[in-house]
């Protein structure tokens, strides 16, 4: 058996949950969007009309819909960065976003904690505008919202933020050519961002006036505000939202993300002190 195929084979079993994967989070998953899930229901290079979440425990799973022009395009093979192709869902920089009205439980709003975590690459150089990768709140520009972006800048740095303070990773790891796994944290009057399994730098976190998250639009590929604006053009393996979690759940999701989208844990972004970059989340 080739190397290649004892991969496949071991993603299998771990895609099949017989080892830790997000929906072992339970609760705390709020939404998971994994492009794999779309293999079932849609062709290869098709557009997707409809995105629909795993969730932990009891949380009810959460689509997010498109119509016409705004459909990203499904690519089975379109995650090249694995031991073997593996799905995303591609969007095209131009119009293309994917959006849930309002905002639903079991995703945290108001004042309750949480994470974004996104496994993305972005190709493009432009430094025309931000790119929204994912958003979700009130729609307008005020302390109301919760975003991972890529940042108006040359090296394309990540950037969280709440609407109105942002967090920018000036000498992070930059979201281009190369695919990251990126994480936004929003509790209490502190938002932080990390990049690869490492804390942004050089600032990893920031203070916001409050947590007061809106409840309008969750947007995946674009902004959530009345006139969409901030397109991200590249694909997209997965999108998760959790409830605030620890640095242990942290690391282990970040471990998961890694082994799921790169060769194995070694050949990925992760730091070399990382306790999953050369084991596999058990």
């Amino acid at each position: 058996m080739t190397m290649q195929r004892r991969r496949a084979y071991a993603d299998q079993y771990y895609q099949a949950g017989l080892q830790w994967n997000p929906l072992s989070l339970g609760s705390a998953c709020a939404a998971w969007w994994n492009a794999d899930d779309l293999l079932a229901s849609v062709a290869d290079l098709s557009p997707v009309a409809t995105w629909k979440s795993r969730t932990g425990s009891n949380n009810a799973a959460i689509s997010v819909t498109a119509s016409g022009t705004t459909q990203p395009t499904f690519q089975a093979k379109g995650w090249t960065w694995s031991a073997f192709p593996k799905p995303a869902v591609l969007f095209d920089g131009v119009a293309n976003v994917m959006a849930v009205a309002p905002v639903v439980a079991p995703i945290p709003t108001g004042v309750f904690a949480s994470n974004i975590y996104v496994v993305c690459c972005n190709p493009s150089t432009s430094t025309a505008g931000y790119k929204c990768i994912v958003r979700y709140g009130s729609g307008t520009g005020t302390e109301t919202e919760r975003l991972v972006y890529i940042n108006n800048d040359a090296r394309q740095s990540p950037l969280i933020g709440d609407g109105t303070v942002n967090v920018i990773g000036t000498t992070t790891t930059p979201i281009l050519t190369n695919p990251v796994i990126v994480d936004g944290s929003w509790s209490g009057t502190i938002e932080s961002g990390r990049m690869n399994g490492a804390y942004f730098t050089p600032t990893a976190s920031a203070t916001i006036a409050t947590l007061a998250t809106g409840t309008a639009k969750l947007a995946i590929g674009a902004n959530n505000v009345g006139t969409v604006t901030q397109w991200f053009p590249g694909p997209i393996r997965h999108v998760i939202i959790t409830t605030l979690l620890q640095i242990w759940d942290q690391q282990r999701l970040e471990g998961w993300l890694a082994w799921d989208s790169w060769p194995n844990g070694p050949a990925s972004p992760l730091p070399a002190n990382h306790p999953y970059k050369n084991v596999r989340v058990a």
